[in-house]
């Protein structure tokens, strides 16, 4: 959504955004359905970069999986997750995901 928000706006939301350089972790929230995935991404990756925080951890969470319309070729990696916030489905998943990123065990 954010390559169609007039420029205004986005200058609105530009100083809320530029809190993501100093988290700790980034959740990348992607509609795992929608047909401009790739473009939503790209878009939201090239904002993170313009303010600075591209190389901040991130966990990608590919909501939406419970539908038959979700990409089955998503992304499976140490880095993503997929759940459906309807269902539940994958939400501990993420939840343990954030709490290992934020609290790694010690050696």
């Amino acid at each position: 959504f954010i390559s169609r928000l007039p420029h205004e706006f986005i200058e609105a939301f530009k100083s809320t955004l530029e809190e993501a350089k100093h988290a700790d972790l980034l959740v990348h929230v992607c509609d795992a359905t929608s047909p401009e995935l790739c473009e939503q991404y790209d878009v939201v990756m090239n904002v993170l970069s313009d303010l600075g925080a591209a190389g901040k951890p991130m966990i990608t969470v590919y909501n939406k999986c419970d539908l038959d319309r979700a990409d089955k070729i998503l992304p499976k990696n140490t880095d993503c997750c997929h759940i459906s916030a309807k269902t539940g489905h994958g939400v501990d998943k993420l939840k343990k995901m954030i709490e290992e990123r934020l609290f790694p065990p010690k050696k």
